[in-house]
């Protein structure tokens, strides 16, 4: 069993009576019943097994056997919801549960029907939209994406490790054959880790036993909102090194314990070892000058409620610690609040799973004094968070989340007392921490840092509250008429209007324009061909063919190439075939006039991380290709970034799996300048498209598609700043 996080199991038919207090007692906190499989199965026992976790006081969920070649993704989605899979935001409904995993009834064929290889027959594509159904379903009809459990070897066989799945929690399925806390390697291409890992199918617990990978706390806010998902617990400790920078520390569930030293720019180092066997506390918190030193210090909460401080030695270590205080068990979350009364002494605040808030004087000797209890009501927020002097008025702040993402701001009240909230902000929920950071990048604003899940850390940049909400515009969809794409390319400006359009290639052939509206945002698609679905690969490549109109290029998976001419018009002429053995390629992309001949070039790589450009030959062929480069195989997507730097060649931008975005300057030949980093986070997107410049303010700028469906919209900035390149995403649709 492994020794960290929380126990909890899953159970099916084939456990019809499971005592669940001798569950409880053994451990058990979460547990998963199966309710449905393809659209023609429901479990007998899934009432009494669902009602009787929740009676021992389990925080449960259900979870749905999919078959994938038996219906859609959608009608096995709508079946399961029909049948218990559900959820709702009470904090005791786990989320719903796609089991994806291998074939049980491989090479079988029952009452007529053929259920296939362990891949169900169906090619990889196939799978991958499949999930996407089913899981968009799902959130259209309970407001929750489902949680992904499969196996990462069926995975990586069946789907071939795609990206753009990272939304979706993961539930590993890994059995070592000794005890250990190791789960194995996940997807990658989606995933750094896992939500929840089943680590037996023969106990210790009925069913098969899993374990939560994070704290109980942590287990109660997925069930809540899905958004905590990390390993790690991360606290802002201001200036631990006391290099006038604001640091970040990080535990490990292993105990190990780390200093991230800012760096002034709103960014951080990486991890410095300082500790470990830190795995003994369930909360740390950066408090600040407790102990009226000068230095920045910490406390740590163990399991049975003893609090202990850790006096900063300035130099980013901590000195040995010192219990003071027990009892504190009975708080769900503990935060630093800065000095709240003035008295240059740095206060906490507490708060009760029954939402009471409390606060706490210190002592000036790292102790704290007899608590305040300052309100009630504070269970609505599922995230606490000092946010330091956000609105430079001298007094310490809070900021606090609630599940549904909104972010709300408590003014100081230079007393141990807040104001009342105001909203600040929305979509947080795709974080899993959120912190006061001081002033990461000195210009005298605090500052916010949130963390997601996939292990990005985010930085936004204080304002000062100088604005009346929170710095930031709201977000504002100007698109419609998405439905259903699979395969989208920037093609330029095909209908000879002045601006960038899109075109988008549906699983069932259809080809679609959406031409751009010259504000970052594209109209609904019109029908311009069918019977696309021959090609695995559709690449706008600029002109080609040295006629003025951009051009298109298309592989079928036998490896021919074919050109498409652009008419002008927003149509293409008939294909004509340019090549053969294109199959060798995984990616293959339009580069722009790389070399300055005015014909535009492409750029295609292979599965072991060579790059090849392949230059025009002005007739909508392509010249004998050069290779130009090793190692592109750290990338998952490439993407021809027009000139994003404005020096008058075309750029490439790559994406790791990791999410950070990489930016390669032309050099005005097939090769580019050497990578820097431009922009992490960018996992969430499944497609990366250079846009061209969509808003007419002579930019190239960037878009980008979600798994949901939604586009968002970059507008370059013309590398005017030493890091992106672009400004905030903007969503201007869905897909």
């Amino acid at each position: 069993m492994p020794t960290f996080g929380i126990q909890g199991l899953d159970v099916s038919g084939h456990q019809p009576s499971v005592d669940w207090q001798q569950q409880w007692n053994m451990g058990a906190r979460f547990a998963y019943v199966k309710a449905t499989e393809g659209n023609y199965y429901t479990n007998p026992s899934y009432g009494s097994q669902y009602q009787g976790s929740r009676n021992v006081g389990m925080i449960r969920g259900a979870y749905h056997f999919a078959i994938p070649n038996w219906s859609s993704g959608a009608d096995q989605a709508r079946y399961f919801v029909q049948n218990g899979g559900g959820w709702s935001a009470d904090g005791y409904t786990m989320p719903p549960v796609l089991d994806f995993e291998f074939n049980p009834y491989e090479g079988r064929t029952i009452n007529g029907f053929y259920f296939g290889n362990t891949c169900y027959n169906m090619a990889p594509a196939q799978l991958q939209s499949w999930v996407r159904d089913f899981g968009n379903t799902m959130q259209a009809l309970t407001g929750r994406l489902p949680v992904i459990y499969t196996n990462t070897s069926w995975w990586n066989q069946c789907l071939g490790n795609p990206a753009g799945f990272g939304d979706y929690p993961l539930w590993v399925a890994a059995y070592p054959s000794s005890p250990t806390n190791n789960a194995g390697p996940v997807p990658t291409a989606s995933w750094s880790t896992y939500s929840m890992w089943q680590y037996s199918s023969t106990g210790p617990f009925a069913g098969d036993s899993n374990v939560w990978n994070g704290d109980y706390s942590q287990l109660k806010t997925f069930a809540s909102s899905g958004a905590v998902r990390s390993i790690l617990k991360i606290s802002a400790v201001g200036d631990a090194n006391s290099d006038g920078r604001s640091d970040l520390v990080v535990r490990r569930p292993d105990g190990s314990f780390l200093l991230h030293r800012g760096t002034g720019n709103g960014s951080y180092l990486a991890g410095q070892l300082i500790g470990t066997g830190w795995n003994i506390y369930d909360a740390t918190v950066g408090v600040g000058d407790s102990n009226t030193d000068g230095k920045p210090d910490l406390i740590a909460r163990r399991p049975d409620g003893t609090l202990w401080f850790y006096a900063g030695d300035g130099a980013g270590n901590y000195k040995p610690a010192r219990q003071i205080g027990t009892g504190w068990q009975i708080f769900d979350t503990i935060q630093g609040a800065g000095d709240t009364t003035g008295d240059g002494i740095s206060d906490i605040i507490a708060r009760q799973p029954d939402g009471a808030l409390w606060a706490y004087a210190g002592d000036g000797t790292g102790g704290y004094r007899i608590g305040q209890k300052i309100g009630t009501g504070w269970q609505i927020y599922d995230q606490l968070s000092k946010g330091d002097d956000l609105n430079r008025d001298g007094k310490p702040d809070l900021v606090a989340r609630r599940p549904d993402g909104t972010l709300w701001f408590y003014a100081g009240n230079g007393t141990t007392t807040y104001q009342n909230a105001r909203q600040i902000g929305s979509g947080w929920e795709i974080y899993d921490h959120i912190l006061g950071a001081g002033d990461n990048n000195n210009d005298g604003k605090s500052d916010i840092v949130a963390h997601r899940p996939d292990g990005s850390i985010w930085f936004y940049a204080g304002d000062g509250m100088s604005k009346p909400t929170d710095g930031y515009q709201p977000a504002a969809n100007v698109g419609s008429g998405w439905d259903n794409r699979e395969r989208l390319s920037a093609v330029g400006d095909a209908n000879s209007d002045g601006r960038s359009d899109l075109v988008a290639r549906r699983p069932d052939g259809s080809f679609l324009l959406h031409r751009g509206t010259g504000n970052g945002s594209y109209l609904a698609g019109q029908l311009i061909g069918t019977g696309w679905n021959i090609y695995d690969a559709t690449v706008g490549v600029g002109d080609s063919n040295t006629d003025g109109k951009p051009d298109l290029i298309a592989r079928r998976p036998d490896g021919t190439l074919w050109f498409y001419a652009g008419d002008g018009a927003g149509n293409y002429k008939p294909a004509r075939q340019i090549g053969t053995g294109w199959q060798i390629f995984d990616t293959i992309q339009g580069a722009g006039d790389t070399t300055g001949d005015g014909i535009s070039d492409i750029i295609a790589r292979q599965p072991d991380g060579a790059l090849w450009a392949y230059a025009g030959d002005g007739t909508g062929g392509y010249r004998i290709g050069q290779k130009i480069g090793t190692g592109w195989q750290i990338y998952d997507q490439l993407s021809k970034g027009d000139d994003l730097n404005r020096d008058g060649k075309p750029d490439l931008v790559a994406r790791r799996p990791d999410g950070t975005l990489w930016f390669y300057a032309g050099n005005g030949t097939t090769t580019y300048q050497n990578a820097r980093q431009i922009g992490s986070g960018w996992e969430i997107y499944d497609h990366i498209l250079g846009a061209g410049d969509n808003n007419n303010d002579g930019k190239s700028d960037i878009v980008a598609h979600r798994p949901d469906g939604s586009i968002w919209f970059y507008a370059g900035d013309g590398m005017s700043k030493p890091t992106d390149g672009y400004l905030l995403a903007v969503p201007v649709g869905s897909l």
